[in-house]
């Protein structure tokens, strides 16, 4: 890779980090959703975790990552099982729901 080429992904890379951990985030709030076994679960940029069991209508804090954490994705596989996508810094890495629906783990493939 040539200079040009890598101060082109650099300058992307930083300008991506200063947006997700900027005073903007909050105009970039874009909450992300998964529904299974009857819960939807959501996640935003500031990195917390809401939970509805009853169609949205109202709404609980279910985890609080911290605003260095954005929930970037989340995830429910065929058995229900749900999953997020958080960020921190330029890193990422993968959460699941334990079985007793309270705890977040670290998940398989993750990049901690």
């Amino acid at each position: 890779m040539d200079r040009r080429g890598f101060l082109k992904i650099s300058s992307l890379a930083s300008a991506s980090l200063f947006l997700v951990s900027s005073p903007f985030k909050s105009v970039l709030k874009f909450p992300v959703h998964v529904a299974t076994q009857g819960k939807i679960f959501r996640g935003t940029a500031d990195g917390d975790v809401h939970v509805s069991e009853d169609a949205g209508k109202n709404w609980k804090l279910h985890a609080r990552f911290g605003p260095d954490c954005p929930i970037l994705g989340m995830y429910a596989d065929r058995k229900g099982q749900v999953s997020l996508q958080a960020g921190y810094k330029l890193n990422s890495f993968r959460l699941v729901l334990s079985k007793n629906g309270k705890d977040w783990l670290v998940g398989p493939n993750s990049t901690i």
